[in-house]
């Protein structure tokens, strides 16, 4: 049997996660979330409002993931053995949404919608997946503590490849693309071990891509 290369879809989106110890042990136990086989295909969910503790609760939520062939009709002939797997070329998406979202208590933090998104394009020449921020990556209403927060959501990004990110200062490794923050919930897109982050918003949403 003569093996043959094929694309492994890989996509994963997650709202929200997380865990507290104090003053009570809380775990961020989320109902629903998107995540792709290796063959691709879509994965969403719609997850409604609910409160973890008194320290954590949102609205609703949505994640989504999608991994399909960019030519469905030469997808078609590969599937009819005219073809080979590795000259098809795929595309995949992923995003996670949450609204209403309230963290804390002293100072409690509260955002009307916060959404990250990531495409993924298959490798070709260069044999390592293109990913970047997709449209819709948003954050609104934010406010700490009733003090506004003014972020700007038009993510700066220098690096779709692995090969594409920088060694800086200090002998550490900086993946160039987006701004900083820590995470409560992520969305991934990619494959073959490559790795970049894009952090929206503090201290709620990390989207990444591996």
């Amino acid at each position: 049997m003569e093996l043959t290369k094929r694309f492994l879809f890989r996509g994963n989106a997650s709202a929200l996660s997380g865990l507290f110890y104090r003053p009570d042990t809380v775990i961020v136990d989320m109902p629903g979330a998107s995540s792709l086989g290796v063959s691709g295909g879509r994965s969403q969910a719609q997850i409604p409002g609910r409160a973890f503790g008194d320290v954590i609760r949102f609205g609703s939520a949505m994640t989504f993931a999608e991994g399909l062939y960019d030519d469905e009709k030469q997808a078609k002939a590969v599937s009819d053995h005219k073809g080979l797997p590795e000259e098809l070329n795929s595309t995949t998406n992923v995003a996670a949404e949450i609204r209403e979202l309230a963290v804390g208590q002293k100072p409690l933090f509260r955002a009307k919608r916060i959404r990250g998104a990531l495409v993924s394009k298959s490798p070709r020449g260069s044999g390592e997946p293109s990913i970047a921020p997709a449209k819709g990556s948003v954050i609104q209403g934010v406010d700490i503590g009733g003090f506004a927060l003014d972020r700007d959501a038009n993510f700066y990004v220098s690096s779709r490849t692995h090969n594409q990110v920088y060694f800086v200062k200090n002998g550490s490794v900086r993946l160039l693309a987006g701004v900083g923050g820590s995470s409560a919930g992520r969305a991934g897109t990619g494959d073959n071990g490559r790795q970049g982050n894009l952090y929206i918003a503090a201290p709620v949403t990390t989207v990444s891509a591996r």
